[in-house]
């Protein structure tokens, strides 16, 4: 009788060691397709940058992802360089280099949420307001923690 029950727990232990990697096999399988996708809705909007419907996708399918997308070097030396530039800035054309910088990095990187949010401030200091409402409307579809302020920042820059 030992053996019998020994051997019925060895195979109930088999089937569901498989059963799990079964499972983690699909939700390995799901994210690589996500990530897959991300990387058409990449090339797509490289294609056409303005495709703003498009970075609204990606920003959302890309705050599903774990581990997040890596952002790529090239990209955060433009964001590093944007937040310099945009740190002095007094006028709007000094704004609109940093403004600059930021499509850069975001060319590279179109789901990186917080660089959204500092082309926000840019574009706001440029004079720019629809375009910083357009930033910030990106940054929520990160889905972020501090959403009700955004919201609130956004309607203080329709106010303007």
């Amino acid at each position: 009788m030992k053996k019998n029950s020994l051997l019925f727990l060895l195979v109930m232990i088999l089937l569901l060691s498989g059963a799990a990697q079964t499972q983690s096999g699909a939700s390995a399988g799901a994210t690589n397709s996500a990530r897959q996708k991300l990387k058409e809705y990449v090339a797509a909007l490289q294609a056409n940058p303005n495709d703003y419907e498009l970075q609204q996708k990606i920003v959302k399918l890309a705050a599903t992802l774990k581990p997040p997308p890596v952002i790529p070097e090239e990209a955060r030396r433009y964001y590093v360089k944007a937040v310099a530039i945009q740190k002095d800035a007094k006028t709007p054309e000094e704004a609109a280099l940093a403004v600059s910088a930021y499509k850069q990095a975001l060319f590279l990187a179109p789901w990186w949420a917080d660089a959204y949010y500092n082309m926000s401030s840019a574009l706001r200091l440029a004079g720019r307001y629809p375009e910083a409402v357009w930033a910030l409307t990106l940054y929520l579809a990160s889905n972020p923690k501090d959403a009700r302020a955004v919201q609130d920042r956004i309607y203080g820059i329709e106010g303007e």
